[in-house]
């Protein structure tokens, strides 16, 4: 690919996206910022992002619904949830809804994260070419 791989990171922790944004810049990746679940629809919109990193637990509109508004209108982009809940129902709930992945945070190397989104690119990519 000729241009950077767009990630939207969606997380109220300002510390989080920051950490996400910096390991990304420095791996190649366009990476864009919110900090609410409003903030990020609206930025997905705008942007429209090859891979969306989406937490869970956030004031007003929270990570299982930015992820049901994203799989419902584009089910083909890739949403890894990053989530510093260990609830299991959560991940079962996320995964139904269409995520991609889940992690866990904190994510003690960001190394994970980034084979994450290679690995969800290449699925997006298979699934592209088998249509």
């Amino acid at each position: 690919m000729d241009t950077p791989l767009r990630i939207l990171t969606i997380d109220d922790e300002r510390m989080v996206r920051y950490c996400i944004r910096m390991f990304l810049v420095k791996r190649g990746y366009e990476v864009f910022e919110a900090e609410s679940g409003e903030e990020g629809l609206e930025m997905f919109r705008d942007v429209q992002p090859h891979v969306v990193l989406c937490d869970l637990r956030m004031p007003g509109i929270d990570g299982l619904d930015v992820l049901e508004e994203i799989t419902k209108t584009t089910p083909e982009t890739p949403v890894i949830v990053v989530s510093g809940t260990e609830d299991l129902g959560d991940a079962v709930k996320a995964l139904r809804l269409g995520a991609w992945d889940y992690l866990i945070k904190p994510v003690p190397d960001l190394d994970v994260l980034e084979h994450a989104i290679e690995k969800v690119m290449e699925r997006a990519r298979l699934i592209t070419e088998n249509r």
